[in-house]
Formats: C-alpha cells, structure tokens, sequence
C-alpha cells in the first residue's frame, strides 16, 4: 500500500463546465482596479463600513433577507438579480419551514431535517452576504453618480456581478 491516495476522476456533467465557462468569461471582462485601504478616502471608508454594518443587519434570518431583496426590487426595478434573490430567498424559507413541519419529520430523521436546514440557511447566507453590498454599492453609485464598484474588494464579492450592475448606471 502507498501512501499516496491517487484523486478520482470526476466526471462533471456538461452543463456545470457550461456554467463554469460563462463564469470565467464574465469575471474576465470586468477590471477591478487594485485599491489599499490607505488610498481609500475618509467617505470611503465611512461607506465602507455603513454597507458592512446593513449587511451584517439584513443577514440575520431568511425573512430579513428576502424582504431586503425585494426592497432593493421595488427601489431599482432595473436589478433583476434583486427579485430573484428575493423568489429564491422566499422559497428557500419555504423548504426551511417545511423541514420544522409534521410532514417531513415522517419522511427525514431529526439528523436529516437539521442538515438540510443548515444546508438552505448557510447558502442562503453566503449569496446574501455576496450580493447585497453590490446592490448597496449600485445605489450610492447613483447618489453620487460615479462608479463605486472598485470598492468591491473590501466585501471579498464575486466581481462579475459588477458587470450586470455598472451599465444600469447610465439609465438610472
């Protein structure tokens, strides 16, 4: 026997490396200049920590997120994103609140239920705390009517969402 274990093969299926291609082409396209936070204004750093801070504030349970992606809806009706995140988020705490419910107990041990609990809560969490300060960023972008997307770093978001959002700046 060796010590080495050698890796399986996966074999992931079409549509992921589809996904996984259109991913890559979309966060190549969108240039994130490279900000410290010694370059960062005063106001900078202000914002900064105000979009942390509601974040922080809006991510405390499904029924806060998904009314806070439909906020974001009914302000910007042009962030399409903003109303799936809230279906998605709406029908997440569906399934959550069906895993507490009588019918599922029948089908799923307590173990089960709570994993898949766990499961909706944590995803729903990680998309929220990804996106949310990028609606956030979009709406002061407006305020002070310039492009506040090189900030994006200091939220640790996927970049590429910034190319969704930094063209509706110039139809708001």
């Amino acid at each position: 026997m060796g010590l080495i274990k050698k890796k399986k093969k996966r074999n992931t299926p079409p549509f992921l490396l589809e996904i996984n291609e259109e991913l890559k082409k979309k966060g190549k396209g969108f240039k994130m200049a490279a900000v410290n936070e010694s370059d960062l204004t005063i106001e900078e750093r202000k914002l900064i920590r105000q979009i942390l801070i509601q974040t922080e504030i809006k991510n405390q349970n499904n029924i806060t997120r998904t009314k806070s992606y439909l906020d974001v809806y009914l302000r910007h009706p042009e962030i399409h994103w903003a109303f799936l995140g809230h279906m998605v988020s709406r029908n997440g705490g569906w399934n959550m609140t069906d895993l507490k419910g009588d019918l599922l107990s029948h089908l799923l041990t307590e173990q089960e239920q709570q994993f898949f609990f766990s499961f909706l809560e944590r995803g729903n969490w990680l998309i929220f705390q990804d996106i949310y300060p990028q609606f956030l960023l979009y709406e002061e972008s407006i305020k002070r009517k310039k492009p506040l997307f090189s900030l994006l770093p200091f939220f640790s978001c996927l970049h590429f969402y910034g190319n969704d959002l930094e063209p509706l700046l110039e139809i708001s």
